[in-house]
C-alpha cells in the first residue's frame, strides 16, 4: 500500500486488495485464507506536520464499514495500525487493530517506540508530536501460533523480540512504513535478525511507494513487504508489481530450527 492523507483513498484501496488476495488465493483451489495483514498507517498517514492527526474510534464508520466486509468474506483482517484516539485531546496511538468475522475489532497492541529521528536527507520525523507511547509488549494467540506484536521502529530494540522469545513466541508482527534510506539500508537483515535469533516467523507488511498528501506534499516509502522464516530464508519479498503475497506458517519448521539449535535451554539473559 502507499496510504496518505485521503482516508476515503485509502479505505477503498485496503477493501480492493483485501478482496483480490482473496478471490486469486480462491480461483488456485486454495483452502480458505486464515487471516489478511496490513501495514502500518492503513488508513492515513500524515505526511505534513501541518496536518492534524486523525483520531479512530473502533466504531468509526470506516472500521465499521471494514468490519461489515469481513463479515461478508468470513476471512478476518489485521490492521497493522491506525491512528487510534486516547486520552490526550490532540495524541494518538498507533495501534494494531483485529477484524474478526461477526465478533467486535479489537485492539491489539500499541506501538512502544516512536520514531523521533534526523535522517539525512529528509524531513524530519517527531512521532511523538501526535502520538502516545504505548506501555507494554502484547502476545496474541491465533489458530493456535502465539504472535509477538510491534510496529515499524519498534523493530530495532532487540529487547522487545527477547521477551516475545521468552514467552515462545511463533510469529513477529512487524507492520511497517520504512523511510527508503533506511529500508535500504537495514529493514531485511533485521527482519531476519530477529527472525533467527527469536526462531519464529516474522512477517511484515510495509508501505511503499508515494504516499500523498496536501498541497503536492508526498514522502516516499521504502516498501518490501517480507515474510520470513524461523532459519532466516525470506519466503516472500512484494513489491508494487506484485503488491499481495500469501505465506503458509508451518509449526514444522519452528519445531525443526529449534531442534537444530536449542537456544531455549541455552539462555542466559
Amino acid at each position: 500500500m502507499s496510504s496518505g492523507e485521503d482516508v476515503s483513498k485509502n479505505l477503498e484501496s485496503l477493501k480492493s486488495r483485501y478482496l483480490n488476495v482473496i478471490q486469486n488465493h480462491g480461483q488456485n483451489g486454495n483452502s480458505p485464507l486464515d487471516l489478511v495483514v496490513t501495514p502500518e498507517n492503513t488508513l492515513f498517514m500524515r505526511i505534513r506536520r501541518s496536518t492534524p492527526i486523525r483520531q479512530f474510534e473502533l466504531k468509526n464508520p470506516e472500521i465499521l464499514d471494514l468490519q461489515k466486509l469481513v463479515d461478508q468474506n468470513q476471512v478476518p483482517l489485521l490492521l497493522g495500525s491506525i491512528p487510534l484516539k486516547g486520552p490526550h485531546p490532540q495524541k494518538v496511538y498507533n495501534a494494531t487493530v483485529f477484524l474478526s468475522p461477526n465478533l467486535e475489532p479489537e485492539v491489539l497492541y500499541k506501538k512502544i517506540h516512536l520514531f523521533d529521528v534526523d535522517v539525512e536527507g529528509q524531513p524530519p520525523v517527531r512521532e511523538s508530536d501526535v502520538f502516545l507511547q504505548g506501555e507494554k509488549p502484547q502476545v496474541w494467540d491465533f489458530k493456535g501460533f502465539k504472535w509477538g506484536m510491534s510496529i515499524c521502529y519498534d523493530l530495532r530494540f532487540s529487547e522487545l523480540y527477547h521477551q516475545y522469545a521468552l514467552q515462545e513466541a511463533d510469529v513477529l508482527f512487524v507492520p511497517a512504513a520504512f523511510l527508503v534510506p533506511t529500508g535500504e539500508a537495514h529493514w531485511e537483515v533485521l527482519l531476519r535478525a530477529r527472525a533467527i535469533e527469536s526462531q519464529c516467523f516474522c512477517l511484515a507488511p510495509a508501505q511503499g511507494g508515494r504516499s500523498e498528501g496536501a498541497d503536492e506534499a508526498f514522502r516516499e516509502t521504502y516498501g518490501h513487504s517480507l515474510a520470513v522464516d524461523p532459519w532466516g530464508k525470506v519466503l516472500i519479498d512484494l513489491d508494487s508489481d506484485n503488491p499481495t503475497g500469501v505465506v503458509k506458517l508451518e509449526r514444522a519448521k519452528i519445531k525443526k530450527v529449534r531442534r537444530q539449535i536449542p537456544m531455549k535451554g541455552h539462555r542466559r539473559i
